[in-house]
């Protein structure tokens, strides 16, 4: 007997909240070590989060950080593209201080893969529940993402993002079973998703996010 729609979807989400516990629990105490310490490339990005938080301070968010007196006796910081002040975890940082800020922007954005994982599994491949579960555990833990952030490139956390931008763009409209407004709302979603990438400073990650999109169509 084939078990009702709003069964599967609860198993699913159990299951998701489970293996995010499980992912927490793995890796909360690298943020930092029990030594106190992060991966060697936040050595780079950790003082780009506290002049973000300095520059807030002084002159609020909204205000574009186009050059800082914080290294170098001065240097263009808006205009490198590794600048992330218009970021989750800058927005973080200058609630939470940066590690923290980091460590929760790894919880959300390892949360917003796990459910684009499975919509794109689900309504695009047509997996059954078996594999999808399969394939977001494979997704959360194959090591591409959590390694990344454990170095300390924090411009990648933006790739958990893939996915949901592959379900937005694919899902169904080569049958034309989406309404008009379901359409133009996703064009929406995939147009911020793309800008948000920039804004994070993930520009160098754009051409095989873009690469990986057209072999997935």
């Amino acid at each position: 007997m084939q078990i009702p729609n709003r069964h599967n979807l609860l198993f699913v989400i159990i299951f998701i909240i489970f293996i995010l516990s499980l992912f927490h629990l793995q890796f909360f105490k690298y943020f930092p070590t029990s030594d106190g310490l992060l991966g060697s490339d936040y050595a780079y990005f950790l003082p780009y989060l506290l002049n973000g938080l300095y520059w807030f301070k002084t002159n609020g968010y909204f205000e574009v950080p186009w050059f800082t007196p914080a290294f170098c006796g001065g240097i263009p910081f808006y205009p490198n593209p590794q600048n992330l002040y218009f970021s989750i975890p800058q927005i973080l940082s200058i609630w939470n201080g940066p590690i923290q800020g980091v460590y929760y922007s790894v919880l959300i954005f390892s949360t917003i893969g796990v459910i684009g994982k499975t919509l794109l599994l689900r309504r695009v491949f047509l997996l059954s529940i078996s594999a999808t579960l399969v394939g977001i555990v494979l997704f959360l833990f194959n090591g591409f993402f959590i390694s990344r952030m454990l170095v300390g490139h924090l411009t990648y956390h933006i790739f958990p993002l893939v996915p949901l931008l592959a379900y937005g763009l694919i899902y169904n409209t080569a049958k034309g079973e989406r309404s008009r407004q379901h359409e133009i709302m996703w064009v929406g979603i995939n147009a911020l998703i793309f800008a948000y990438m920039i804004y994070a400073g993930a520009a160098n990650f754009m051409i095989p996010v873009i690469y990986m999109l057209v072999m997935l169509w």
